[in-house]
């Protein structure tokens, strides 16, 4: 299937099936040379997750590999045009629902889930 991601997963259910994190082997890299902030201890499904303070939630997201950000349809989903115009990268933040990844800065402390099925009211 060409151009499609694929994860070899489905949900079967209301609740949300992923693949265990792949911290080392994500394809989105920082620029060498650029100056580093302090990272910041956040959680994603329940698993502590570190990311740069400041940065995008959606950028942290594809850094340490948390791909897909959610599932609609049975189709993996994740962050397409990081400035806010496709809604793609929605998660729920500090339970707050239908949050734009893209969207919202990276704060220590931060509470996130990524959810299954179409926006929530």
């Amino acid at each position: 299937m060409r151009g499609q991601l694929q994860t070899g997963l489905r949900a079967r259910s209301r609740l949300a099936v992923y693949p265990i994190f792949r911290y080392r082997d994500s394809m989105f890299k920082r620029i060498d040379g650029v100056a580093r902030r302090p990272k910041a201890r956040i959680t994603v499904d329940e698993r502590p997750v570190y990311a740069e303070e400041g940065t995008t939630l959606a950028i942290a997201l594809l850094e340490v590999g948390c791909i897909p950000t959610r599932h609609h349809q049975d189709e993996a989903r994740a962050p397409y045009c990081l400035m806010g115009a496709c809604f793609e990268c929605l998660v729920h933040v500090d339970g707050a629902s239908n949050v734009q990844s893209c969207q919202i800065k990276v704060r220590a402390g931060m509470v996130v889930r990524r959810p299954n099925g179409p926006r929530e009211a």
